[in-house]
């Protein structure tokens, strides 16, 4: 019977994980799930992370195709060059984003538009130039911003 216990549990843990990472269409990303520690009576709530990292991605994934219950998201050490208004559009739980060390010059006003859970944010080790308040809004949950590595000219 123990045993039967524990197969249920593997599966069932197994299950959730695939339901809450669908495939990525890059292949090279990994996807894990974990349940909240909530030791409250609230619903039990599944935290996903996606991890892209250095796997020669040219642009974002479209939220559409990422687990709307992604708090962490890597996208470090790719070909990133551009980040577009609403890139992360729709992921209302991302309360990390990892965009380190790629190639990115250009962040159009509003990029991280509707990330209102978003804690840390690493754009280190770019090639952005110029800085807008209109970059970052609806970051009024942020805590950490990492800007360090960039090559700044101007502020406005």
């Amino acid at each position: 019977m123990r045993e039967l216990v524990c197969l249920v549990v593997l599966l069932w843990g197994s299950g959730l994980s695939s339901r809450t990472c669908p495939d990525l269409v890059v292949e090279s990303c990994h996807c894990s799930a974990d349940r909240s520690k909530d030791l409250s009576r609230q619903p039990v709530r599944v935290r996903v992370r996606v991890l892209c990292e250095d796997v020669d991605l040219m642009d974002t994934l479209p939220p559409r195709f990422l687990p709307n219950r992604t708090v962490s998201l890597n996208l470090s050490n790719n070909k990133i060059s551009l980040l577009r208004n609403g890139s992360f559009y729709g992921l209302t739980a991302l309360e990390k984003l990892d965009l380190k060390k790629n190639l990115i010059s250009t962040v159009e006003p509003g990029a991280f538009r509707g990330l209102l859970a978003l804690r840390r944010l690493d754009l280190s080790n770019n090639r952005i130039g110029c800085l807008s308040s209109d970059m970052f809004l609806d970051l009024g949950s942020l805590l950490k911003l990492n800007l360090s590595g960039n090559i700044f000219s101007s502020l406005t």
